[in-house]
């Protein structure tokens, strides 16, 4: 398998398969990106590539608590576990994107309905966590 990914991040763009290391650097590895071939690996969202070796992605177990609350704008959800800088998405009845600077977080919402909340910190694998407002 051959992984195509941007040398910077490490982030995996595609992977092929079926073709020698030659012919794909020279039909299909964009501009700026690099390449890597290797075995190890089947599927490319939990990887990267670290010092030229693909490396799998650490990963964290954020909590959640309580994973139910009043729609009252007043009661808090508290989401702990996370690598600070990361970028949280909240969906449900609300939606929004916002960049945590701490390793944790509270919310609050008025608006009844599930609500999950995705993080994202690369290179991590990213997390969810859900909550009920009621």
């Amino acid at each position: 398998m051959i992984f195509v990914y941007n040398p910077d991040t490490g982030k995996i763009d595609f992977a092929i398969g079926g073709q020698p290391m030659e012919l794909a650097l020279a039909t299909n590895v964009p501009l700026g990106m690099s390449a890597l071939e290797s075995d190890e690996v089947s599927s490319i969202d939990r990887y990267y590539i670290k010092d030229e070796t693909l490396t799998e992605r650490p990963s964290f177990s954020p909590t959640i608590s309580p994973t139910s609350i009043p729609a009252d704008g007043v009661s808090i959800v508290t989401i702990l576990g996370f690598p600070a800088d990361s970028i949280l998405t909240i969906s449900g009845p609300i939606s929004e994107t916002w960049t945590e600077t701490e390793t944790s977080t509270e919310l609050t919402v008025n608006l009844p309905g599930k609500y999950k909340v995705r993080i994202e910190n690369w290179p991590h694998q990213d997390a969810e966590v859900t909550f009920n407002a009621t």
